[in-house]
């Protein structure tokens, strides 16, 4: 029998860089806890400081089944 985990929808948000304009992407990670998912995705995604990461929604444990990830996975929405 497979663990269920709950998990966290992450938004990343990139300050605008000269003409372009900010770019938004978003994130499910099997991370129950907000600031971890986070940090995960942090790291992921090399954030600089200007970068925006904020746990936007948790995920119930139906919704990370569905997504076939386990702890400390995570994949773009």
């Amino acid at each position: 029998m497979t663990a269920l985990f709950t998990g966290q929808t992450v938004r990343v948000t990139t300050p605008a860089l000269g003409d372009a304009k900010p770019t938004t992407e978003f994130y499910i990670v099997a991370e129950p806890r907000p600031l971890k998912a986070e940090a995960i995705i942090r790291v992921a995604v090399r954030a600089t400081s200007g970068t925006r990461v904020d746990a936007i929604a948790p995920r119930s444990p139906a919704e990370m089944k569905s997504f076939s990830l386990g702890p400390g996975q995570y994949r773009r929405k």
